[in-house]
Parts: structure tokens; C-alpha cells; sequence
């Protein structure tokens, strides 16, 4: 799978408390697509806002990152495919 990337020092164009999602991201234009993925990494300066920041996958030093600004990161789970059902019946 191949993510949009977006790096820490880039989240400071937000305000302070704000959440940030793909739609914030590509109103920034941080992200070309939001129907892309987006990880999330260390780099490019230091976080020094308190933000919530979603995103489908996050490096460990990047969620420390956030984290030491008072921020969190919730990363989504991408939804799994249905189990197939056995053609076997319980007796």
C-alpha cells in the first residue's frame, strides 16, 4: 500500500487543540488525495502544537512527537474483509 506522507514539523500551519484529518490535511494542502492513506512521520522540525491527528498509519517517533505536545494520534483501522462462511453446519 502506498501512504501520502506527512511529517510532524508540517502540522504547525494548524491551530492550537485543532484535529486534523485527511480533509484538514488537503485543505493545507499537506496531501494531494484524500482517498489516499496518510502516515504519519517524525521530521521536518518540532510539533509545538497540541493537535489530534488521524491518520491511517503513524511511525512510533511520530506518535511521541504529538504526544509531547500534549496531542494524541488516533490511527484508523482500515475496515477487514468479511470472514467467509463455512459450508459446514453445525450438528
Amino acid at each position: 500500500m502506498q501512504y501520502q506522507v506527512v511529517n510532524t514539523g508540517s502540522l504547525n500551519v494548524f491551530e492550537d487543540g485543532q484535529t486534523v484529518d485527511k480533509a484538514s490535511l488537503k485543505e493545507k494542502n499537506l496531501i494531494a488525495k484524500k482517498l489516499k492513506p496518510v502516515k504519519l512521520l517524525a521530521g521536518k522540525g518540532d510539533l509545538t502544537k497540541k493537535l489530534t491527528v488521524k491518520v491511517d498509519k503513524a511511525s512510533q517517533k511520530a506518535v511521541k512527537l504529538v504526544e509531547a505536545a500534549k496531542g494524541k494520534v488516533e490511527i484508523k483501522i482500515a475496515p477487514k474483509a468479511p470472514a467467509e462462511e463455512s459450508a459446514e453446519v453445525p450438528a
